[in-house]
């Protein structure tokens, strides 16, 4: 039988992972679409605790860079200390960044990630959000 208590569990735990996760691709789209550039020398592809470091035409918040740190995603911007992007409750188990480079084409940059309540079997599809996005640098 499910219980109340169990069906409200669920539903709170969907929330905390979806809102975390509207936040981390809000603030990783627009940061990356309003950047000047990549810095690669800086940024880690191809690896599940991805870096991504971005110079910005506001000097304050450049540079601006996203990364992964025991579980958690931080983004930091200038000189201002780093904030955390995911909340307590919620892990994010990888973080992946691919840059994507053509010839006569902006460079795009592809993030993968996947976020899991803590606590909660991560075998469970409710326990768990993936985000997938690409991401062109505009200016």
């Amino acid at each position: 039988a499910i219980t109340i208590g169990d069906l409200y569990g669920k539903s709170a735990n969907n929330n905390e992972l979806q809102s975390n996760a509207d936040l981390l691709e809000n603030r990783f789209t627009y940061a990356v679409q309003t950047a000047t550039r990549l810095t690669t020398e800086s940024s880690s592809f191809g690896v599940d605790d991805g870096v991504l470091t971005l110079v910005m035409s506001d000097a304050s918040k450049s540079p601006t860079v996203f990364s992964l740190e025991n579980g958690v995603v931080y983004l930091q911007q200038g000189l201002d200390p780093e904030v955390a992007l995911t909340g307590p409750s919620v892990q994010v188990d990888y973080f992946r960044l691919t840059e994507i480079t053509a010839s006569k084409a902006p460079t795009q940059i592809q993030l993968d990630a996947q976020l899991s309540v803590l606590g909660v079997d991560r075998d469970a599809m409710s326990s768990r959000a993936l985000i997938q996005l690409t991401v062109t640098l505009r200016q």
